[in-house]
């Protein structure tokens, strides 16, 4: 019967190695017919590296306890800055980061004629009671001319940038950086937030100074008269942990 007729062999292997998707071969137990061919190719294997964004598990940081127009974009205005900290307790983890996304409350098309988003390191001691703080490993991941707001829910920037991944280290805190700069407005497009305990959040917006092209030094001295806020905006990481 079929226990005792029938090996198995690959270029040599006597058994069957599910670590490779390689071609195996069965035979009769003379080992003189083949008798079927058998591709073997495992689920998630073979797939991109460096921060596939079909693979990597998503951390997601936010209740969706109230809205805001300010955070992350500052969509009232034709240009905009912001920063916002999330803490190492709520990420969890130290891993490789090649997407965020925020969650749409109320839709509105907001055209942009640029938009960076930057990440980076801040000691877990920070808070942005007193406006922008730069770390020092600021690390620009997307740079692009999205529409935003086009529907509700979770949208995404997968990572454009350098090596389209951010590799956090799980011991300090994430500052999330975005630069929007151009000529159009949307009022009525609105993101979750969530309230934090300390105001870890920090805007400047503006609609006759450009920022188009600016890094965010230089945006967050151009534009004054930010404020900061509890008021934070809820985030999925695809993050590889």
């Amino acid at each position: 019967d079929g226990g005792d007729m029938f090996g198995v062999s690959d270029s040599g292997e006597s058994a069957l190695n599910f670590t490779n998707p390689v071609l195996y071969k069965i035979t009769d137990s003379s080992w003189s017919e083949v008798l079927w061919t058998v591709t073997v190719v495992l689920s998630g294997e073979g797939g991109g590296t460096g921060g596939d964004e079909s693979s990597d598990p998503v951390v997601t940081i936010g209740k969706g306890a109230s809205e805001t127009r300010a955070f992350p974009f500052g969509n009232y205005y034709n240009n905009a800055a912001s920063e916002q900290i999330y803490t190492a307790t709520e990420i969890g983890s130290a891993g490789t980061i090649s997407s965020i996304a925020f969650k749409v409350r109320s839709v509105g098309e907001l055209e942009t004629g640029m938009l960076d988003i930057y990440l980076g390191h801040l000691p877990a001691s920070t808070t942005l009671e007193e406006g922008y703080v730069e770390p020092t490993d600021l690390t620009k991941v997307y740079s692009g001319t999205p529409t935003l707001g086009t529907k509700s829910g979770w949208e995404k920037f997968t990572f454009t940038e350098g090596s389209k991944t951010f590799s956090y280290n799980g011991r300090d805190n994430l500052a999330v950086i975005v630069v929007r700069g151009g000529t159009n407005y949307k009022s009525s497009l609105q993101y979750y937030c969530t309230p934090t305990d300390v105001k870890l959040a920090y805007s400047c917006r503006d609609d006759s100074t450009s920022l188009v092209g600016k890094t965010p030094s230089q945006a967050f001295d151009l534009i004054t008269g930010g404020s900061s806020s509890y008021d934070r905006s809820d985030i999925q990481l695809g993050i590889a942990l």
